[in-house]
Protein backbone atom coordinates (compact mmCIF):
# COMPACT_ATOMS: atom_id res chain seq x y z
CA UNK A 1 0.00 0.00 0.00
CA UNK A 2 1.47 3.36 -0.96
CA UNK A 3 0.64 6.81 -2.19
CA UNK A 4 1.31 7.41 -5.84
CA UNK A 5 0.59 10.71 -7.48
CA UNK A 6 -1.16 11.85 -4.26
CA UNK A 7 -3.62 8.94 -4.39
CA UNK A 8 -3.76 6.06 -1.92
CA UNK A 9 -3.30 2.85 -3.89
CA UNK A 10 -2.46 -0.81 -3.49
CA UNK A 11 0.56 -1.69 -5.65
CA UNK A 12 0.76 -5.27 -6.93
CA UNK A 13 3.89 -6.61 -8.73
CA UNK A 14 3.82 -9.60 -11.05
CA UNK A 15 7.13 -11.07 -12.27
CA UNK A 16 7.31 -13.10 -15.49
CA UNK A 17 9.88 -15.92 -15.41
CA UNK A 18 10.86 -18.99 -17.44
CA UNK A 19 13.07 -22.08 -17.20
CA UNK A 20 15.78 -22.87 -19.65
CA UNK A 21 16.32 -26.60 -20.01
CA UNK A 22 19.56 -26.12 -21.85
CA UNK A 23 21.15 -24.57 -18.85
CA UNK A 24 19.97 -27.07 -16.30
CA UNK A 25 16.61 -25.44 -15.56
CA UNK A 26 17.94 -22.06 -14.64
CA UNK A 27 15.18 -19.54 -13.90
CA UNK A 28 15.27 -16.47 -16.07
CA UNK A 29 13.27 -13.29 -15.49
CA UNK A 30 11.35 -12.27 -18.55
CA UNK A 31 9.73 -9.10 -17.19
CA UNK A 32 7.75 -7.43 -14.41
CA UNK A 33 4.08 -6.39 -14.50
CA UNK A 34 2.57 -3.85 -12.09
CA UNK A 35 -1.05 -3.28 -11.07
CA UNK A 36 -2.13 -0.17 -9.08
CA UNK A 37 -5.54 -0.34 -7.39
CA UNK A 38 -6.86 3.00 -6.18
CA UNK A 39 -8.37 2.83 -2.63
CA UNK A 40 -9.80 6.33 -2.53
CA UNK A 41 -13.39 5.24 -3.03
CA UNK A 42 -13.31 2.26 -0.67
CA UNK A 43 -14.90 3.02 2.70
CA UNK A 44 -13.42 1.98 6.00
CA UNK A 45 -15.84 0.57 8.58
CA UNK A 46 -14.39 1.08 12.06
CA UNK A 47 -17.64 0.38 13.95
CA UNK A 48 -18.36 -2.70 15.97
CA UNK A 49 -19.32 -5.85 14.06
CA UNK A 50 -22.92 -5.72 15.23
CA UNK A 51 -23.34 -2.23 13.75
CA UNK A 52 -24.58 -2.35 10.17
CA UNK A 53 -26.23 1.03 9.72
CA UNK A 54 -24.56 3.61 7.52
CA UNK A 55 -25.52 7.22 7.14
CA UNK A 56 -25.07 8.59 3.64
CA UNK A 57 -23.77 12.00 2.74
CA UNK A 58 -27.30 13.30 2.22
CA UNK A 59 -28.32 12.24 5.72
CA UNK A 60 -30.37 9.21 4.63
CA UNK A 61 -29.85 5.88 6.34
CA UNK A 62 -29.21 2.64 4.52
CA UNK A 63 -28.01 -0.84 5.43
CA UNK A 64 -24.45 -1.70 4.44
CA UNK A 65 -23.75 -5.34 3.63
CA UNK A 66 -20.05 -6.13 3.66
CA UNK A 67 -19.14 -9.33 1.88
CA UNK A 68 -15.45 -8.62 1.37
CA UNK A 69 -13.64 -9.81 4.47
CA UNK A 70 -10.73 -7.51 3.81
CA UNK A 71 -12.94 -4.50 4.45
CA UNK A 72 -13.73 -5.71 7.99
CA UNK A 73 -10.16 -5.63 9.22
CA UNK A 74 -10.77 -2.22 10.83
CA UNK A 75 -13.89 -3.25 12.75
CA UNK A 76 -14.00 -2.16 16.38
CA UNK A 77 -11.26 0.48 16.04
CA UNK A 78 -13.54 3.50 16.53
CA UNK A 79 -13.09 5.93 19.42
CA UNK A 80 -16.70 6.61 20.38
CA UNK A 81 -16.99 7.23 24.10
CA UNK A 82 -19.30 5.38 26.50
CA UNK A 83 -22.97 6.48 26.26
CA UNK A 84 -22.52 6.68 22.47
CA UNK A 85 -22.53 4.17 19.64
CA UNK A 86 -20.68 4.13 16.34
CA UNK A 87 -22.57 4.60 13.09
CA UNK A 88 -20.44 4.18 9.91
CA UNK A 89 -20.68 6.88 7.26
CA UNK A 90 -20.35 5.92 3.62
CA UNK A 91 -18.75 8.01 0.89
CA UNK A 92 -15.69 9.26 2.78
CA UNK A 93 -13.27 6.88 1.17
CA UNK A 94 -10.31 5.10 2.61
CA UNK A 95 -9.84 7.45 5.56
CA UNK A 96 -10.08 6.95 9.34
CA UNK A 97 -12.93 8.60 11.23
CA UNK A 98 -15.64 7.73 8.72
CA UNK A 99 -18.23 7.31 11.42
CA UNK A 100 -20.49 9.23 13.79
CA UNK A 101 -20.94 8.78 17.51
CA UNK A 102 -24.62 9.10 18.37
CA UNK A 103 -26.24 8.81 21.78
CA UNK A 104 -27.55 5.44 22.89
CA UNK A 105 -31.06 5.05 24.29
CA UNK A 106 -31.39 6.62 27.72
CA UNK A 107 -28.98 9.49 26.92
CA UNK A 108 -29.28 12.76 25.04
CA UNK A 109 -26.86 15.00 23.12
CA UNK A 110 -25.44 17.83 25.28
CA UNK A 111 -26.16 20.57 22.72
CA UNK A 112 -29.94 20.39 22.51
CA UNK A 113 -30.12 23.46 20.27
CA UNK A 114 -28.92 21.47 17.25
CA UNK A 115 -31.30 19.79 14.87
CA UNK A 116 -31.82 16.07 15.55
CA UNK A 117 -29.86 15.06 12.44
CA UNK A 118 -26.88 17.13 13.60
CA UNK A 119 -26.71 15.75 17.14
CA UNK A 120 -23.63 13.53 16.92
CA UNK A 121 -19.87 13.58 17.52
CA UNK A 122 -17.77 13.45 14.36
CA UNK A 123 -15.49 10.44 14.15
CA UNK A 124 -12.70 12.31 12.35
CA UNK A 125 -12.55 14.78 15.25
CA UNK A 126 -12.17 11.95 17.74
CA UNK A 127 -9.49 10.34 15.57
CA UNK A 128 -7.54 13.61 15.61
CA UNK A 129 -7.82 13.92 19.39
CA UNK A 130 -6.68 10.33 19.78
CA UNK A 131 -3.75 10.97 17.42
CA UNK A 132 -2.65 13.84 19.67
CA UNK A 133 -2.86 11.57 22.71
CA UNK A 134 -5.40 13.68 24.59
CA UNK A 135 -8.46 11.47 24.21
CA UNK A 136 -8.42 10.32 27.83
CA UNK A 137 -8.37 13.92 29.07
CA UNK A 138 -10.92 15.36 26.66
CA UNK A 139 -13.04 12.28 26.12
CA UNK A 140 -15.59 13.31 28.76
CA UNK A 141 -16.68 16.24 26.60
CA UNK A 142 -17.75 13.80 23.89
CA UNK A 143 -20.20 11.82 25.98
CA UNK A 144 -23.97 12.07 26.12
CA UNK A 145 -25.92 12.99 29.22
CA UNK A 146 -28.22 10.64 31.06
CA UNK A 147 -31.98 11.10 30.65
CA UNK A 148 -34.20 11.84 33.60
CA UNK A 149 -35.51 9.00 35.72
CA UNK A 150 -38.12 6.91 33.94
CA UNK A 151 -37.14 7.97 30.40
CA UNK A 152 -36.27 5.25 27.89
CA UNK A 153 -35.38 7.82 25.23
CA UNK A 154 -35.18 11.60 25.45
CA UNK A 155 -33.96 14.71 23.63
CA UNK A 156 -33.18 16.81 26.73
CA UNK A 157 -33.29 16.67 30.52
CA UNK A 158 -37.06 17.13 30.74
CA UNK A 159 -38.60 14.80 33.35
CA UNK A 160 -40.60 11.84 32.13
CA UNK A 161 -42.10 11.21 35.57
CA UNK A 162 -43.85 13.63 37.86
CA UNK A 163 -41.59 15.11 40.50
CA UNK A 164 -42.31 14.92 44.22
CA UNK A 165 -42.72 18.02 46.33
CA UNK A 166 -41.16 17.20 49.69
CA UNK A 167 -42.54 20.32 51.45
CA UNK A 168 -46.11 19.49 50.45
CA UNK A 169 -45.80 15.86 51.47
CA UNK A 170 -44.03 16.71 54.72
CA UNK A 171 -46.79 19.16 55.65
CA UNK A 172 -49.54 16.65 54.97
CA UNK A 173 -47.64 13.91 56.79
CA UNK A 174 -47.30 16.17 59.83
CA UNK A 175 -51.04 16.77 59.80
CA UNK A 176 -51.60 13.01 59.48
CA UNK A 177 -49.41 12.43 62.54
CA UNK A 178 -51.48 15.04 64.38
CA UNK A 179 -54.65 13.20 63.34
CA UNK A 180 -53.35 9.89 64.70
CA UNK A 181 -52.32 11.58 67.95
CA UNK A 182 -55.75 13.16 68.44
CA UNK A 183 -57.54 9.89 67.64
CA UNK A 184 -55.38 8.08 70.18
CA UNK A 185 -56.19 10.83 72.70
CA UNK A 186 -59.91 10.39 72.03
CA UNK A 187 -59.58 6.64 72.55
CA UNK A 188 -57.82 7.31 75.85
CA UNK A 189 -60.64 9.61 76.97
CA UNK A 190 -63.18 6.92 76.08
CA UNK A 191 -61.25 4.40 78.16
CA UNK A 192 -60.89 6.82 81.07
CA UNK A 193 -64.57 7.78 81.18
CA UNK A 194 -65.99 4.44 80.07
CA UNK A 195 -68.32 4.31 83.10
CA UNK A 196 -69.97 7.61 82.24
CA UNK A 197 -73.51 7.21 81.02
CA UNK A 198 -72.95 8.88 77.66
CA UNK A 199 -69.97 6.59 76.94
CA UNK A 200 -71.44 3.43 78.39
CA UNK A 201 -74.67 3.75 76.43
CA UNK A 202 -72.66 4.01 73.18
CA UNK A 203 -70.77 0.73 73.78
CA UNK A 204 -67.12 1.61 74.55
CA UNK A 205 -65.80 -1.45 72.73
CA UNK A 206 -67.33 -0.23 69.47
CA UNK A 207 -66.05 3.28 70.07
CA UNK A 208 -62.55 1.85 70.41
CA UNK A 209 -63.05 -0.11 67.18
CA UNK A 210 -63.98 3.12 65.45
CA UNK A 211 -60.76 4.73 66.71
CA UNK A 212 -58.62 1.79 65.59
CA UNK A 213 -60.26 1.80 62.17
CA UNK A 214 -59.73 5.55 61.84
CA UNK A 215 -56.02 5.19 62.62
CA UNK A 216 -55.71 2.42 60.04
CA UNK A 217 -57.33 4.66 57.43
CA UNK A 218 -54.64 7.30 58.07
CA UNK A 219 -51.79 4.76 57.75
CA UNK A 220 -51.50 4.97 53.91
CA UNK A 221 -50.30 8.56 54.30
CA UNK A 222 -47.16 7.14 55.92
CA UNK A 223 -46.73 4.32 53.40
CA UNK A 224 -47.03 6.58 50.34
CA UNK A 225 -44.91 9.45 51.67
CA UNK A 226 -41.81 8.29 49.79
CA UNK A 227 -41.64 7.47 46.10
CA UNK A 228 -44.21 4.69 45.62
CA UNK A 229 -43.65 1.36 43.94
CA UNK A 230 -45.84 -1.66 43.27
CA UNK A 231 -45.28 -3.14 46.73
CA UNK A 232 -46.02 0.07 48.63
CA UNK A 233 -49.14 0.70 46.54
CA UNK A 234 -50.47 -2.76 47.38
CA UNK A 235 -49.58 -2.45 51.07
CA UNK A 236 -51.31 0.93 51.35
CA UNK A 237 -54.67 -0.55 50.30
CA UNK A 238 -54.80 -3.03 53.17
CA UNK A 239 -55.00 -0.65 56.16
CA UNK A 240 -57.09 1.78 54.11
CA UNK A 241 -59.91 -0.67 53.37
CA UNK A 242 -59.68 -2.71 56.56
CA UNK A 243 -59.81 0.48 58.60
CA UNK A 244 -62.87 1.62 56.68
CA UNK A 245 -64.81 -1.57 57.35
CA UNK A 246 -63.67 -1.62 60.97
CA UNK A 247 -64.68 1.97 61.73
CA UNK A 248 -67.86 2.21 59.70
CA UNK A 249 -68.73 -1.42 60.38
CA UNK A 250 -68.81 -0.66 64.10
CA UNK A 251 -71.14 2.30 63.51
CA UNK A 252 -73.46 0.39 61.21
CA UNK A 253 -73.67 -2.60 63.54
CA UNK A 254 -74.70 -0.26 66.35
CA UNK A 255 -77.31 1.26 64.05
CA UNK A 256 -78.47 -2.17 62.95
CA UNK A 257 -78.97 -3.18 66.59
CA UNK A 258 -81.17 -0.14 67.16
CA UNK A 259 -83.09 -1.00 64.00
CA UNK A 260 -83.57 -4.62 65.08
CA UNK A 261 -84.78 -3.61 68.54
CA UNK A 262 -86.97 -0.83 67.22
CA UNK A 263 -88.79 -3.17 64.82
CA UNK A 264 -89.66 -5.79 67.46
CA UNK A 265 -93.38 -6.61 67.26
CA UNK A 266 -93.59 -8.95 70.24
CA UNK A 267 -92.01 -9.66 73.60
CA UNK A 268 -89.48 -11.96 71.96
CA UNK A 269 -86.10 -11.89 73.65
CA UNK A 270 -83.24 -10.35 71.66
CA UNK A 271 -79.70 -11.20 72.66
CA UNK A 272 -77.82 -8.32 71.02
CA UNK A 273 -75.17 -7.62 73.60
CA UNK A 274 -71.87 -6.03 72.64
CA UNK A 275 -70.17 -9.41 72.63
CA UNK A 276 -72.73 -10.93 70.28
CA UNK A 277 -72.72 -7.87 68.07
CA UNK A 278 -68.93 -7.75 67.85
CA UNK A 279 -68.94 -11.30 66.48
CA UNK A 280 -70.79 -9.99 63.45
CA UNK A 281 -67.74 -7.90 62.66
CA UNK A 282 -65.76 -11.05 61.87
CA UNK A 283 -67.50 -11.89 58.55
CA UNK A 284 -67.31 -8.25 57.47
CA UNK A 285 -63.55 -8.17 57.96
CA UNK A 286 -63.21 -11.70 56.58
CA UNK A 287 -64.85 -10.79 53.28
CA UNK A 288 -62.72 -7.66 53.02
CA UNK A 289 -59.49 -9.57 53.68
CA UNK A 290 -60.44 -12.24 51.14
CA UNK A 291 -61.04 -9.60 48.50
CA UNK A 292 -57.79 -7.78 49.30
CA UNK A 293 -55.84 -11.06 49.15
CA UNK A 294 -57.27 -11.91 45.74
CA UNK A 295 -56.67 -8.36 44.51
CA UNK A 296 -53.06 -8.41 45.72
CA UNK A 297 -52.42 -11.79 44.10
CA UNK A 298 -53.88 -10.76 40.75
CA UNK A 299 -52.21 -7.35 40.80
CA UNK A 300 -54.85 -5.42 38.92
CA UNK A 301 -53.15 -2.10 39.62
CA UNK A 302 -56.34 -0.28 40.65
CA UNK A 303 -58.75 -0.77 43.51
CA UNK A 304 -62.53 -1.01 43.31
CA UNK A 305 -64.69 1.25 45.46
CA UNK A 306 -68.04 -0.49 44.80
CA UNK A 307 -67.82 -2.55 47.99
CA UNK A 308 -67.46 0.50 50.18
CA UNK A 309 -70.18 2.35 48.31
CA UNK A 310 -72.56 -0.59 48.80
CA UNK A 311 -71.64 -0.72 52.47
CA UNK A 312 -72.40 2.98 52.92
CA UNK A 313 -75.70 2.65 51.05
CA UNK A 314 -76.70 -0.12 53.45
CA UNK A 315 -75.79 2.24 56.27
CA UNK A 316 -77.94 4.96 54.74
CA UNK A 317 -80.86 2.52 54.66
CA UNK A 318 -80.36 1.66 58.34
CA UNK A 319 -80.24 5.35 59.22
CA UNK A 320 -83.52 5.84 57.39
CA UNK A 321 -85.12 2.95 59.28
CA UNK A 322 -84.13 4.29 62.71
CA UNK A 323 -84.79 7.93 61.91
CA UNK A 324 -87.72 8.00 64.42
CA UNK A 325 -86.19 5.72 67.02
CA UNK A 326 -85.46 7.41 70.37
CA UNK A 327 -81.76 7.42 71.14
CA UNK A 328 -79.79 8.57 74.13
CA UNK A 329 -77.72 11.68 73.48
CA UNK A 330 -78.77 11.70 69.80
CA UNK A 331 -76.05 9.25 68.76
CA UNK A 332 -78.15 7.87 65.91
CA UNK A 333 -78.48 11.37 64.50
CA UNK A 334 -74.70 11.84 64.46
CA UNK A 335 -74.18 8.43 62.88
CA UNK A 336 -76.66 9.40 60.18
CA UNK A 337 -74.82 12.63 59.49
CA UNK A 338 -71.53 10.73 59.28
CA UNK A 339 -72.88 8.23 56.74
CA UNK A 340 -74.53 10.86 54.56
CA UNK A 341 -71.45 13.05 54.71
CA UNK A 342 -69.22 10.22 53.49
CA UNK A 343 -71.61 9.22 50.72
CA UNK A 344 -72.03 12.72 49.30
CA UNK A 345 -68.66 14.38 49.83
CA UNK A 346 -66.64 11.16 49.67
CA UNK A 347 -68.12 10.21 46.29
CA UNK A 348 -67.29 13.64 44.90
CA UNK A 349 -63.67 13.40 46.08
CA UNK A 350 -63.22 9.87 44.70
CA UNK A 351 -64.55 10.89 41.28
CA UNK A 352 -62.41 14.03 41.24
CA UNK A 353 -59.37 11.98 42.19
CA UNK A 354 -59.89 9.56 39.33
CA UNK A 355 -60.43 12.21 36.64
CA UNK A 356 -58.26 15.09 37.86
CA UNK A 357 -55.56 13.95 40.24
CA UNK A 358 -54.32 11.05 38.11
CA UNK A 359 -53.50 13.53 35.33
CA UNK A 360 -51.67 15.97 37.61
CA UNK A 361 -49.15 13.77 39.34
CA UNK A 362 -48.54 12.01 42.65
CA UNK A 363 -48.53 15.17 44.78
CA UNK A 364 -52.10 16.00 43.75
CA UNK A 365 -53.11 12.39 44.45
CA UNK A 366 -51.50 12.66 47.87
CA UNK A 367 -53.46 15.87 48.54
CA UNK A 368 -56.73 14.26 47.43
CA UNK A 369 -56.07 11.29 49.70
CA UNK A 370 -55.58 13.65 52.62
CA UNK A 371 -58.76 15.57 51.78
CA UNK A 372 -60.67 12.30 51.65
CA UNK A 373 -59.37 11.49 55.13
CA UNK A 374 -60.95 14.70 56.38
CA UNK A 375 -64.30 13.55 55.05
CA UNK A 376 -64.11 9.92 56.11
CA UNK A 377 -62.05 10.17 59.31
CA UNK A 378 -62.02 13.69 60.74
CA UNK A 379 -65.76 14.21 60.31
CA UNK A 380 -66.35 10.73 61.76
CA UNK A 381 -64.34 11.49 64.90
CA UNK A 382 -65.86 14.95 65.32
CA UNK A 383 -69.48 13.89 64.87
CA UNK A 384 -69.32 10.71 66.96
CA UNK A 385 -66.95 11.65 69.78
CA UNK A 386 -67.02 15.41 70.30
CA UNK A 387 -70.66 15.46 71.52
CA UNK A 388 -69.85 12.70 74.01
CA UNK A 389 -66.71 14.44 75.26
CA UNK A 390 -68.70 17.67 75.57
CA UNK A 391 -71.31 15.94 77.73
CA UNK A 392 -68.65 14.23 79.86
CA UNK A 393 -66.74 17.38 80.71
CA UNK A 394 -69.85 19.50 81.21
CA UNK A 395 -71.33 16.75 83.41
CA UNK A 396 -74.67 16.93 81.66
CA UNK A 397 -75.51 13.24 82.10
CA UNK A 398 -75.74 13.11 85.91
CA UNK A 399 -79.53 13.52 86.01
CA UNK A 400 -81.79 10.46 86.28
CA UNK A 401 -83.04 8.14 88.97
CA UNK A 402 -83.99 4.67 87.78
CA UNK A 403 -81.73 1.74 86.97
CA UNK A 404 -82.84 0.82 83.44
CA UNK A 405 -81.55 -0.44 80.14
CA UNK A 406 -80.96 1.78 77.13
CA UNK A 407 -82.18 1.06 73.66
CA UNK A 408 -78.71 -0.31 72.86
CA UNK A 409 -79.15 -3.01 75.50
CA UNK A 410 -76.60 -1.74 78.04
CA UNK A 411 -77.32 -1.32 81.78
CA UNK A 412 -77.44 2.27 82.98
CA UNK A 413 -77.36 3.26 86.65
CA UNK A 414 -79.70 5.95 87.93
CA UNK A 415 -81.24 6.61 84.56
CA UNK A 416 -84.65 5.81 83.11
CA UNK A 417 -84.86 6.26 79.34
CA UNK A 418 -88.65 6.10 79.46
CA UNK A 419 -88.69 9.25 81.53
CA UNK A 420 -87.22 11.27 78.67
CA UNK A 421 -89.18 9.72 75.78
CA UNK A 422 -92.13 11.92 74.99
CA UNK A 423 -95.01 11.29 72.68
CA UNK A 424 -93.54 13.76 70.22
CA UNK A 425 -90.49 11.48 69.83
CA UNK A 426 -92.61 8.79 68.18
CA UNK A 427 -94.67 9.58 65.15
CA UNK A 428 -97.47 7.04 65.39
CA UNK A 429 -99.27 4.72 67.75
CA UNK A 430 -97.57 1.58 66.47
CA UNK A 431 -94.12 2.93 67.28
CA UNK A 432 -95.23 3.75 70.83
CA UNK A 433 -96.60 0.26 71.37
CA UNK A 434 -93.45 -1.34 69.91
CA UNK A 435 -91.24 0.75 72.13
CA UNK A 436 -93.20 -0.18 75.27
CA UNK A 437 -93.01 -3.87 74.36
CA UNK A 438 -89.30 -3.45 73.59
CA UNK A 439 -88.50 -1.98 77.01
CA UNK A 440 -90.60 -4.61 78.71
CA UNK A 441 -93.73 -2.79 79.90
CA UNK A 442 -96.70 -4.97 80.90
CA UNK A 443 -99.40 -5.57 78.27
CA UNK A 444 -102.04 -3.52 80.12
CA UNK A 445 -99.86 -0.41 79.91
CA UNK A 446 -99.24 -0.47 76.15
CA UNK A 447 -100.00 2.84 74.57
CA UNK A 448 -100.74 4.58 77.89
CA UNK A 449 -99.10 7.88 78.62
CA UNK A 450 -98.76 10.15 81.59
CA UNK A 451 -100.33 13.54 81.89
CA UNK A 452 -97.07 15.21 80.96
CA UNK A 453 -96.96 13.38 77.61
CA UNK A 454 -94.33 10.82 78.66
CA UNK A 455 -94.52 7.04 78.81
CA UNK A 456 -94.99 5.60 82.32
CA UNK A 457 -91.93 4.27 84.18
CA UNK A 458 -91.19 0.57 84.18
CA UNK A 459 -90.37 -1.39 87.31
CA UNK A 460 -87.61 -3.97 87.61
CA UNK A 461 -90.05 -6.87 87.64
CA UNK A 462 -91.64 -5.67 84.40
CA UNK A 463 -88.43 -5.31 82.40
CA UNK A 464 -87.81 -7.82 79.62
CA UNK A 465 -84.50 -9.12 78.30
CA UNK A 466 -83.02 -7.26 75.39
Amino acid sequence: MCRKYGVLTVHHLLASTSFCTATFYILFARGIGTIDIELTNIDINQCDPETDEATGNEGSSKVQHLDDKSVDVFRGTHHCQPTTKCIPVSGKGFLPGAYRCVCVDGYYFPDTSLAPEDQYFDGSLLEGINFNGSLEEEGGAYRCRKCSTGCDVCVDDSPCLYSYSVPIRATLLTLAILMVTLIALVSGIICLYRNQRVIKSASPIFLHLVCVGAILMVTPMFVLFTEPNNISCIISKWPRHLGFFLAYGALLLKTWRISAIFKVKSAKKLNLSDRVLSQRMIPILGVSMTYLSAWSAVGRGSSVWRREASFLLWGAYLCFVVRKAPSLFNESKYITWTIYNNIILGSFIVVAREFIALEKGPDIIYIFDFVYLQVSVTSLICLIFLPKIWVVFRKEDEAGSADTETVTGRQQKSFNPLAIISIDDTADKEVQVDLIELIGAPPWSSGSVLDNGSLPPVFESQRGYI
